[in-house]
């Protein structure tokens, strides 16, 4: 019953307000990423070609391009996500489940702790991290409260 109160007052308070996310980066991540940019560019350098120099040097700006761009944004119907140049926007009213998991597979996430969305009427899923998952999950909540749940 106060999940309920809350998620009205919510409502009644955002209206049309946009509510910006940084995506939550953990050290497992951090490690990776920067460890194969680092790795690739001292390889590069130390023992190949200038054509694999210039291949290692785009690819450490996609990697800090990712690293810094990845947010969500949610505003009045959509949850919009960044991941460097890919940009996808979900429906918040296609929204069936929301749970939260660990993994680390690839997705515009840069933390293990996720939160997995499945939405839309083929049940399309995405997994992101915002660094203040509650808020974001009552966010949504507020804007749909038809949203289930899982495990």
């Amino acid at each position: 019953m106060l999940l309920k109160k809350q998620i009205k007052y919510d409502m009644l308070i955002l209206g049309g307000v946009e509510m910006f996310y940084p995506s939550k980066k953990d050290i497992l991540f951090t490690g990776l990423l920067y460890g194969i940019a680092i790795f690739a560019l001292v390889w590069s350098f130390m023992y190949s070609d200038l054509f694999s120099q210039i291949v290692s040097v785009l690819f450490t700006i996609a990697i800090v391009w990712l690293w810094f761009s990845t947010s969500y944004r949610i505003d009045g119907e959509h949850i919009h996500i960044k991941y460097g140049p890919y940009k996808r926007k979900v429906p918040i009213y296609d929204i069936e489940k929301i749970r939260l998991v660990k993994s680390i597979t690839v997705a515009p996430a840069l933390a293990i702790d996720r939160i997995e969305i499945t939405y839309g009427f083929d049940y399309r899923v995405i997994t992101i991290s915002p660094k203040s998952k509650d808020d974001f999950v009552r966010q949504l909540f507020a804007r749909n409260p038809e949203i289930k749940m899982g495990k």
